[in-house]
């Protein structure tokens, strides 16, 4: 009996640590509420948000790891693909979709990528070697180490563009609520635990 009691123990123990490490969240509409959830103007871990498309967070203050991201920056509403703004200038192409993405730890910015490079003369010009298309899914290798947030913004907010996350990978992210398949495979361990120690107590 004192083994099962143990196992028990255990396993919910075992469930519960992987249930409380980080968060991922979005801006977006919440129909049962029938409000609008904001990552945006949050304070998290020491940093006041602007506008922000999407943030992974430590809830228990242990610092995780970003190895890549996965995401896709979608059309604003009403806008089709749009030619190069200056032909004779091809540096930035608005047929692209531009990304920044930033990490932290206790309130200060330690890594930052983007679709853009900052020129000595203070312009900004594309990335040839990594800006996604519109609607694709993009995925970018970071590598980052000992951060406790990291935020993704697109370009232009304001007309609409959309940065949706589609996967993140790394050391020490696990979902913050348990999903219903953790429950279900909680319970089922539950049972079997309790099957084997009432057959035993027979035995």
């Amino acid at each position: 009996m004192k083994r099962t009691v143990l196992a028990l123990s255990l396993f919910v123990g075992l469930v519960g640590s992987a249930a409380a490490a980080t968060r991922l969240d979005f801006d977006h509409y919440d129909p049962v509420a029938d409000s609008d959830v904001w990552v945006s103007f949050q304070t998290i871990n020491g940093v006041r948000l602007d506008w922000t498309d999407a943030a992974l967070w430590s809830t228990d203050g242990v610092p995780f790891s970003l190895d890549s991201t996965t995401f896709k920056v979608d059309w604003p509403a009403g806008w089709g693909p749009q030619p190069v703004d200056d032909p004779s200038s091809p540096e930035w192409d608005e047929g692209k979709a531009d990304y920044w993405i930033y990490g932290y730890r206790n309130g200060v910015e330690v890594a930052r990528v983007s679709s853009a490079i900052y020129t000595a003369d203070g312009f900004t010009r594309q990335d040839p070697s990594g800006v996604p298309a519109w609607g694709e899914a993009f995925t970018k290798n970071l590598n980052w180490t000992n951060l406790d947030l990291v935020t993704w913004h697109s370009s232009g907010r304001s007309d609409g563009m959309k940065l949706d996350v589609l996967s993140v990978s790394g050391a020490g992210i696990t979902a913050a609520v348990p999903e219903p398949e953790t429950y279900a495979m909680m319970l089922a361990g539950l049972g079997i635990t309790a099957l084997a120690a009432r057959r035993r107590k027979r035995g």
